[in-house]
């Protein structure tokens, strides 16, 4: 279960990661690539910094929720895998102490 969880939250939360720190790059790349396609304008730029800033600023936070979001799912399906793996070893070993009783009777 552990181990299902994880993997799923460790995938939602890098795709969050991922959508913020696009998001917060293309928003901000917004002001360059407007000030390098007319770099010699008489006023302004179009675009409003602040606006922008709070833009990136939302994203950049979405992407430190998935963050999170994928480190928690990492540690949960890493502790779910080395459960699963002792699990198994235990029962391995177990049918062969059981099978060296049987040998030995």
């Amino acid at each position: 279960m552990k181990l299902k969880l994880g993997v799923v939250l460790l995938v939602v939360g890098l795709a969050l990661a991922l959508y913020g720190l696009v998001a917060a790059l293309t928003s901000i790349g917004s002001i360059y690539s407007q000030a390098l396609s007319d770099p010699m304008a008489a006023r302004g730029p179009d675009v409003d910094s602040k606006a922008v800033s709070a833009s990136a600023l939302n994203s950049a936070v979405i992407g430190l929720l998935g963050a999170v979001l994928a480190s928690v799912g990492g540690w949960l399906a890493s502790v779910g895998f080395f459960r699963r793996r002792k699990a198994r070893e235990r029962a391995q070993e177990q049918a062969q102490q059981q099978a060296q009783q049987q040998a030995e009777h």
